[in-house]
């Protein structure tokens, strides 16, 4: 696999990055293994459901800022879950 694909699991074969936006990939599997480990911290792990949750308060969070589909927002946050 080149550094410029990655493994469409929903999809079963290889797509250049960009091919499909992460929160699709993501959408995807939260309905098609939603208590699946999607991140592990530590002690800390969270399923692609909650992944996919907690993804969603935060488009939410900033649609009430004014941001909007398509808007680049920057993002600092601790290397941490």
């Amino acid at each position: 696999m080149s550094s410029h694909s990655f493994a469409g699991a929903a999809r079963g074969s290889l797509a250049p990055y960009g091919a499909y936006p992460l929160q699709d990939i993501l959408a995807d599997t939260a309905r098609r293994a939603p208590h699946k480990t999607a991140v592990v911290d530590g002690e800390f792990s969270y399923t692609y459901q909650q992944l996919d949750m907690y993804s969603d308060r935060l488009a939410a969070a900033l649609g009430l800022l004014g941001f909007g589909k398509g808007d680049v927002v920057g993002v600092l946050a601790p290397n941490c879950v």
